[in-house]
């Protein structure tokens, strides 16, 4: 289990999402997210993520975070819209995220198709 308590803006916007379906909550296996190890589809769900959120300036100093996270076999637009989502969220807690999210695939070898879930 990744924990996202220390990005607030993150949590939030992950609390929400995960309210809506709960993919990613701990205590739902069913509802399990699961890695996607390949930088390529990565690229590609994080493209489409992206595709399917309103149009508009981003605000200054922010950065779009999706949910379930390009790295998932649930990211982009695998799932029903209702169980994804983005939110503009501050760059600096985007940047941790990322280190957070390969910290713990790496120290839990989570390998690809694994299951886990996300705190927030």
């Amino acid at each position: 289990m990744t924990t996202m308590t220390q990005l607030p803006d993150i949590a939030n916007n992950i609390r929400g999402i995960q309210a809506r379906g709960g993919y990613g909550v701990p205590g739902k296996p069913a509802f399990a997210l699961h890695r996607e190890a390949d930088p390529a589809e990565q690229r590609e769900t994080r493209e489409e993520a992206f595709n399917i959120r309103a149009t508009g300036p981003r605000p200054a100093g922010k950065s779009c975070d999706e949910y379930p996270f390009a790295s998932t076999k649930e990211g982009g637009n695998a799932l029903p819209a209702l169980y994804h989502g983005w939110a503009f969220v501050p760059a600096d807690q985007q940047n941790r995220q990322a280190g957070f999210v390969a910290g713990f695939y790496k120290q839990n070898r989570v390998i690809d198709n694994d299951p886990f879930h996300v705190r927030v």
